[in-house]
C-alpha cells in the first residue's frame, strides 16, 4: 500500500502534538512509517533500551485514520519497559498492523512510496518477520 515516512528522530516520546503537522499526509496513506533513527544502535545493547515510542494518546489518534498499519525502526512500538504492551493493544484492537524493526529508512528517497511487506505463512500465528520493500518512483 501507499506509505508515508515521518521523521520523529528528535522525540523520545511521540505525542499528538508532534504528529499533527503530518495529518494531511497520514490521512492519505495506507501505512505510516515512523523513522526514529534508532537503527544506528543495531548491534549494541543500546538498541534494546530506552528507545522512542508513542504515547497512548498518539497511538489512538493515529488509529483514527483509515490506515492499514504502522511501521517503526525500533524493536517495539511500545515503551522499552512496557509489560502490558499498551500501544500494541491499542493498535491491534483497532485492526491495524504493526511492522517493527524496520531498517534502511535513510535510503528511502521519497516521503511517499509503495510499501510491500511479505510475512511468512505461519499457521495459527499472530506475528511474523516480514521482508519490507519500499518502491519509489
Amino acid at each position: 500500500g501507499i506509505a508515508v515516512i515521518v521523521d520523529i528522530s528528535q522525540f523520545k516520546e511521540v505525542t499528538i502534538r508532534d504528529l499533527i503537522k503530518y495529518e494531511d499526509r497520514i490521512r492519505n496513506c495506507d501505512f505510516l512509517i515512523l523513522k526514529t533513527g534508532w537503527e544506528k544502535y543495531w548491534g549494541s545493547n543500546d538498541y534494546f533500551n530506552d528507545f522512542p515510542s508513542l504515547t497512548e494518546e498518539a497511538a489512538k489518534w493515529i488509529c483514527d485514520f483509515n490506515l492499514r498499519g504502522i511501521g517503526i525502526d525500533t524493536i517495539s512500538i511500545d515503551k522499552f519497559d512496557s509489560i502490558d504492551f499498551e500501544i500494541h493493544n491499542i493498535i491491534l484492537s483497532r485492526g491495524k498492523l504493526i511492522i517493527e524493526n524496520l531498517t534502511n529508512l535513510d535510503l528511502i528517497n521519497s516521503e511517499e512510496f509503495t510499501l510491500v511487506a511479505t510475512p511468512l505463512k505461519i499457521e495459527c500465528g499472530d506475528a511474523s518477520p516480514v521482508r519490507a520493500i519500499a518502491l519509489t518512483n
